[in-house]
C-alpha cells in the first residue's frame, strides 16, 4: 500500500476524532450513576487517545491516588454501528451483484457483522483482559507481559476503568531507542507473546495495531544488564479469537514448513486450511517473501528476512494475479508458484524432455536465483505443480 495511505490512515489508531466533554460526562452519568468528577478524584477531560469506539482519559483513584485510564465509548454508538453494518451489507451486496467475478468481498462483511456488537460490551472486554493476564501470569512469560487491571465497580458495558500504563509504541523506534531497549529483545518478545497466545492459549488478541502494544523497561531493574529486558504492556482487548486445537497444530506444521523452506508441507498444510491452491499466497503473505526465498529458507535463513523491495512486492503481488484472485491476461513476467523439484529433476535438463520457452504455466523465473529463464526442464504436457520449477542453464 502506498505510504501516502499508510502514513494517513495510521492516525486512526489513536487519534480519530473525540466525543465532546460534554457527552463523555453524560455516558459516564449513565453507566456508573455520577459524573466522572465524583466518581475520580481527578478526570482530564482531553483524552489522551481516541479510536473509532471509544476515547481514553486519565484519572486518579480517590482515596489511593493510584493513576487510572478510563475508557468511555462515544455516544450513539450501538445506533451507529448497526446503521453502519446496514450501509456496508447493501454495498457489498450490490458491488457482488454487478461484478459477481471480480467483486468476491461478502466474508469480509460475514466476519465483520457478529463481532463488532461484541466490542461495544466492555463487560466482554474486562473479562478478556482478566483471562488473557491469568494465562501470561502463569506462563514463562510472567512479568513480561502486563494486562491492565480492571476496576470493576468504576466500570460497566461503555465505561472501562483501568491501571494506567506507561510505555511507547511498540513501532516507535525513537522512543524504544531514547529507552535503551534492544530492538532485537523488542520482536523477539512481542514474537514470543502472540505465538503463545496462538499455539499455547488458543485465545488470540485480535487488534494488536501500534496503538494497542507498548513497550517499556523491565520495572525495577536493579543492573545496568537487567535494565535492558523488555515488557510489554498489551492494551485494548475487545476482540478475541478461539483457536481450535486442531487448528494450532496445522499451522504449526504451516510455519515448520515455512521455516524449512518445504514447499510439500506448506501445500498440505494449507489444504487442511483451506487455502487450496492459493499456498503460495499465503506463504508469500505470512513471511513477506517471494516463494523463490522461502524455498531457499533452510540453507539460507536470511532468505526470510524481509527487505520490502518493489520487486519482491512485485512478485508477491503477481500471485494473486496468477492463482485466479484477479482475471489477468497471461501476459505475466513473475513467478508462479510451484512445488520445489526433486534435486534430481533439476540436474537433468536435457534428458527430461525436449526443452521449450516457459509459458506462463511455468516459471518465468529460476527458482534458485531468480533470473528469467527461458528453457523449461518439464516434458510437454506435463504438470508443473507436480514435477517442479524451471532453472535456467
Amino acid at each position: 500500500m502506498p505510504e501516502q495511505y499508510t502514513h494517513g490512515l495510521s492516525a486512526l489508531f489513536e487519534h480519530n476524532r473525540c466525543s465532546d466533554i460534554a457527552d463523555v460526562r453524560r455516558v459516564v452519568q449513565e453507566e456508573l450513576g455520577a459524573p466522572p468528577e465524583q466518581l475520580f478524584a481527578s478526570f482530564d477531560p482531553e483524552p489522551i487517545a481516541s479510536a473509532s469506539l471509544a476515547q481514553v482519559h486519565r484519572a486518579t483513584r480517590r482515596g489511593t491516588g493510584e493513576p487510572l485510564a478510563v475508557k468511555v465509548q462515544h455516544a450513539g454508538m450501538l445506533d451507529a454501528c448497526a446503521a453502519d453494518l446496514r450501509a456496508v451489507s447493501l454495498a457489498v451486496g450490490l458491488a457482488e451483484w454487478l461484478f459477481p467475478d471480480e467483486f468476491r468481498l461478502g466474508w469480509v462483511l460475514a466476519e465483520l457483522a457478529p463481532h463488532l456488537p461484541l466490542e461495544l460490551d466492555f463487560r466482554r472486554e474486562a473479562a478478556n483482559a482478566a483471562r488473557c493476564r491469568e494465562f501470561f501470569a502463569a506462563g514463562a512469560l510472567a512479568g513480561r507481559v502486563v494486562v491492565p487491571q480492571v476496576h470493576g465497580e468504576l466500570s460497566s458495558t461503555r465505561v472501562l476503568t483501568m491501571s494506567f500504563e506507561e510505555g511507547v509504541s511498540v513501532t516507535d523506534v525513537a522512543g524504544i531507542a531514547r529507552q535503551r531497549l534492544p530492538p532485537r529483545a523488542v520482536a523477539r518478545q512481542l514474537s514470543e507473546c502472540f505465538c503463545g497466545m496462538i499455539f499455547e492459549g488458543g485465545f488470540v488478541h485480535c487488534d494488536p495495531h501500534p496503538g494497542n502494544v507498548l513497550v517499556r523497561p523491565m520495572p525495577g531493574a536493579a543492573d545496568a544488564a537487567s535494565k535492558t529486558d523488555v515488557q510489554l504492556v498489551l492494551l485494548d482487548h475487545g476482540l478475541y479469537r478461539e483457536l481450535p486445537r486442531h487448528f494450532t497444530l496445522i499451522y504449526s506444521r504451516l510455519w515448520r514448513g515455512l521455516v524449512l523452506g518445504d514447499a510439500d508441507e506448506i501445500r498440505l498444510a494449507a489444504e487442511e486450511m483451506g487455502v487450496g491452491p492459493y499456498y503460495p499466497l499465503l506463504a508469500a503473505m505470512l513471511t513477506a517473501r517471494p516463494w523463490n526465498d522461502i524455498l531457499q529458507a533452510a540453507e539460507q535463513p536470511a532468505a526470510l528476512v524481509a527487505r520490502g523491495t518493489k520487486e519482491d512486492q512485485a512478485q508477491i503481488a503477481g500471485y494473486v494475479c496468477l492463482t485466479g484472485l484477479e482475471p489477468q491476461p497471461s501476459r505475466l513476467e513473475i513467478d508462479l508458484p510451484l512445488t520445489r523439484a526433486s534435486p534430481a529433476l533439476d540436474r537433468r535438463p536435457s534428458t527430461h524432455g525436449r526443452s521449450r520457452r516457459c509459458s506462463t504455466a511455468c516459471l518465468r523465473r529460476c527458482y534458485s536465483c531468480s533470473r528469467p529463464t527461458t528453457a523449461c526442464a518439464m516434458p510437454s504436457g506435463s504438470s508443473p505443480l507436480a514435477l517442479g520449477s524451471a532453472r535456467c542453464w
